[in-house]
């Protein structure tokens, strides 16, 4: 299990990682018909803006939607094959603000890129209405982006008015030890405090890093009443599952959340990957600060 968190770790912190820096294109074509995409966020992005069907080639961690696991593969997020990039002919690749060697590698060989920031809820959003733009899919973009803004506007609804609740968001760890090592919890400059503090939540780790290895005494010090534990591929991991995963926090019963039973463990790939599925870690989050306010069905009349 030791291999599953030193991989973990690294992605999410590369994924949520980022300057906050609007799009910016270097000569992009007016009509792109081949895409390339630098990280999973950037192709879910694109088939939720309406241009799956301009994709040539993906990174090796782009699997959603479906379509994305038959397309050429380019290597990693952070280890692009550039040499398979120019095979593929593309009009245009689209990248993260932090691929700053990738934006020089691909100026050097002369393909045009985009730059795009997925790391909160607004360059998502941006993201979104910007491919509607270059891919001239404006309606699907719109579409999206009104489908997201009214999901979220309906958790809000449902969680306005309620007492502040502190919270640690776990973002990665060393896992099936049968305890606590190597915690990594999720700081202010963190598309997970965007949610928070969008619920009326606090986050109680309010230093300057995006993402912190925190102590057992830390976690003690600071003693949330809530802990979202982040476990992006636990669906696929041998011999782990949700209740094993929440047992290793009982090490920490002194604890708030963990006296009270309210550690709540999230699985699935998209807990990590800042892109149109926010809005699914968004009611997790949700759903786990304020489990009161969801008694009913969400969308549901009161």
């Amino acid at each position: 299990m030791r291999q599953l968190f030193v991989f973990l770790v690294p992605l999410c912190l590369f994924l949520f990682s980022g300057c906050g820096k609007q799009p910016t294109t270097l000569e992009a074509p007016e009509n792109v018909r081949r895409v390339v995409s630098l990280a999973p966020s950037i192709t879910e992005c694109i088939f939720a803006a309406g241009g799956g069907d301009r994709l040539v080639g993906v990174t090796s961690y782009c699997n959603y939607p479906a379509e994305a696991n038959a397309l050429p593969k380019i290597g990693g997020y952070a280890d692009a094959n550039y040499e398979a990039i120019y095979t593929l002919k593309p009009d245009l690749v689209i990248i993260l603000d932090e691929h700053f060697a990738a934006a020089e590698r691909l100026a050097a060989l002369g393909i045009p890129h985009l730059r795009v920031d997925t790391t909160a809820i607004p360059g998502i959003l941006q993201t979104l209405e910007t491919l509607g733009e270059v891919f001239q899919t404006r309606e699907t973009a719109e579409e999206t982006i009104a489908r997201l803004k009214e999901h979220i506007a309906a958790i809000k609804e449902h969680t306005a008015g309620e007492p502040p609740r502190r919270v640690l968001v776990s973002i990665g760890r060393n896992m099936g030890t049968g305890g606590l090592s190597d915690v990594y919890v999720a700081g202010s400059q963190t598309l997970y405090n965007e949610i928070l503090d969008q619920l009326g939540a606090q986050n109680v780790y309010t230093g300057n890093m995006e993402y912190a290895r925190i102590s057992f005494e830390g976690i003690m010090r600071l003693d949330p009443d809530v802990i979202i534990d982040l476990i992006p591929d636990l669906e696929t991991a041998q011999n782990l599952n949700i209740e094993k995963v929440r047992n290793e926090w009982n090490s920490l019963a002194n604890v708030a959340a963990v006296k009270n039973r309210e550690v709540h463990v999230f699985g699935g790939d998209y807990v990590c990957v800042p892109g149109p599925r926010f809005a699914l870690i968004f009611e997790d989050i949700a759903r786990a600060v304020y489990p009161s306010c969801f008694e009913k069905k969400l969308g549901q009349d009161d």
